[in-house]
Order: structure tokens, then C-alpha cells, then sequence
């Protein structure tokens, strides 16, 4: 995998050569973050339930709705909603961060 740099590094010589480079912490992160994995346990319950990763997720996370609508700040109701509809982006946003995972490890289209 080649990640393009936003910013030129720079270099330490020594002896004449390149012995370290410097690039911006946005690069760096760019080039190392761990791309977002979703664990086999989430994938076996989401296939056994038609799919849905969100009840997946939550159910391995140990998290009932509750709790979940606590964390989203809205009610139980609404939540279950959210879990058994066909929710929005800005949603899986807010659902991901509630769970404190990657919304990417929300949608399966996501995960390369």
C-alpha cells in the first residue's frame, strides 16, 4: 500500500546519506493507522440476524438499547429505530462513536 505524503519531508544526512526522515503527523497517521476491522464474532451474529451490524456490534459490545439510547441521547425507542431501520451516514456517525468504534466497522462496503 503507497500512501502520497500532503507535505514534503525532511531529511537528516548522515554521511552523506538520508538516515531519517521527518513527516507531519497527519502523514504519519495517514500512513499507519490500522485500518478499521470488524471482529468474526460481530460478522457470525450479523449473518445470523439478517445482516444487521449494528445489533451485531452493540450485542458484542455487551451494550443493551438502553444504555445505547443513553449514550445517543434519545430515547430507547428511537434507538430501536435506528437499529432495525435503514439509518443515515450522520447516524451510523453518531452510532460509532456511542459504541466507540469506526463507523466504518458499520457498514460492510466500508471494509476492504
Amino acid at each position: 500500500m503507497t500512501t502520497a505524503l500532503t507535505n514534503k519531508p525532511q531529511f537528516i544526512d548522515k554521511n552523506g546519506r538520508h538516515e531519517y526522515a521527518i513527516i507531519s503527523y497527519d502523514d504519519f497517521v495517514r500512513a499507519f493507522r490500522p485500518e478499521p476491522t470488524i471482529p468474526h464474532e460481530v460478522i457470525t451474529h450479523s449473518v445470523s440476524n439478517g445482516g444487521n451490524l449494528i445489533k451485531a456490534w452493540r450485542k458484542h459490545l455487551g451494550i443493551n438499547q438502553k444504555e445505547m439510547a443513553k449514550r445517543m441521547k434519545t430515547t430507547q425507542s428511537a434507538y430501536s429505530q435506528i437499529e432495525n431501520g435503514n439509518p443515515s451516514h450522520s447516524t451510523l456517525k453518531k452510532v460509532a462513536k456511542a459504541m466507540k468504534i469506526d463507523v466504518a466497522q458499520l457498514d460492510l462496503d466500508d471494509i476492504e
